[in-house]
């Protein structure tokens, strides 16, 4: 049985040794199309091979994309028996309109059947001002944060409870927690102290994405 050759939305994997490059393809999928689906257990001719699979392998698929795919998706991963053999092969269905979506730190665009990095003017064209206080998300109400503008998925959330989740699934790091970075009373405040402190120590990507953030917060601080 052939299930057809690769696409912009379709990527296939021998099998789950080759899970890494999966997910990153998954990710530049995401990225360009917003939905795909990756298998595992398929040539890339198409042809449905098989491999066997246990619980613990479904386990490590959903951990992986758990642990290395930001901000977080939930995708449907379903095993799929091969009809007069014992082995199987997974299906993997993915959706997301959080662009840009990061694998390892790292953000990736689908261009044919190749994934490619994507570039810094590639990743601000996906974060990227429409007017002076909005910044697209895809998101149905916007929740505005000093000069930076952001959109509430949960329209019905508290305040506090859907900043904090946003956050956490686009900013967070060991040394960007939400309750250092943000202060939140009658306003919600940066705590410019606090980053003042670990500015030195932040990694490439977490510096990149709070300059996104601070340049349109505080355009001084950026620079300091």
């Amino acid at each position: 049985m052939n299930l057809g050759n690769e696409s912009e939305i379709v990527e296939v994997k021998k099998s789950t040794s080759l899970l890494k490059k999966g997910i990153k393809s998954m990710v530049a999928i995401l990225n360009k199309h917003n939905e795909g689906t990756l298998f595992f257990g398929i040539n890339d001719d198409g042809d449905i091979v098989g491999q066997d699979i246990f619980n613990s392998t479904i386990r490590d698929i959903s951990k992986h994309i758990k642990d290395y795919v930001q901000p977080m998706i939930y995708p449907e991963i379903k095993r799929i028996p091969i009809e007069n053999s014992q082995k199987e092969y997974i299906r993997v269905r993915f959706a997301g309109d959080c662009q840009p979506y990061s694998y390892k730190s790292k953000f990736y665009l689908r261009i044919a059947t190749s994934d490619s990095k994507m570039s810094e003017k590639d990743i601000r064209y996906q974060i990227r001002p429409i007017e002076k206080n909005t910044f697209i998300y895809p998101y149905e109400h916007r929740l505005t944060i000093g000069n930076f503008g952001i959109y509430n998925i949960h329209p019905k959330a508290e305040i506090e409870k859907l900043l904090k989740n946003l956050w956490e699934e686009i900013f967070s790091t060991d040394l960007l927690p939400f309750e250092r970075c943000l202060t939140i009373g009658n306003e919600i405040s940066l705590s410019i102290e606090y980053l003042v402190t670990v500015k030195d120590y932040l990694s490439s990507s977490e510096k990149y994405f709070l300059s996104l953030f601070l340049s349109n917060y505080n355009t001084k601080i950026v620079a300091e």
